[in-house]
């Protein structure tokens, strides 16, 4: 196997730890990761670490448009590329099915931003 394929594997899971550092670590650990995070989201009424932005808007034509980022403990990239772990997701609307990946936090904040932006003001 290649190189990059090796490299790519070698990061395919993450989670994000108390300080929201990302980690890699392997599957099981991950999974596990994901369901305890949403236990604890459910039992203190408080967001999951990986929820980055929820957004709910009308657009022009009044239909409901649901915008989410979200970190995934699965890397999204691609072999030789960096590992992409965030993740926009656009539902409903003109934009139904528009998504973008991000390799860090900050950048997928960013762009929670600029798609709710996106969806409001209608521009492509």
């Amino acid at each position: 196997m290649s190189d990059a394929f090796e490299q790519w594997k070698s990061t395919q899971y993450a989670i994000i730890d108390a300080l929201g550092n990302t980690v890699i670590t392997d599957a099981t650990t991950a999974l596990r990761w994901q369901e305890e995070e949403m236990d604890r989201a459910e039992q203190c009424g408080g967001v999951p670490l990986w929820r980055i932005g929820e957004t709910v808007l009308d657009d022009d034509h009044s239909e409901t448009v649901r915008i989410s980022t979200v970190f995934s403990v699965n890397n999204l990239g691609y072999p030789g590329h960096s590992p992409l772990r965030y993740e926009t997701l656009i539902e409903g609307g003109k934009f139904d099915g528009d998504k973008q990946r991000y390799a860090t936090r900050d950048e997928a904040a960013d762009g929670h931003r600029i798609a709710v932006q996106r969806v409001y003001t209608g521009q492509s």
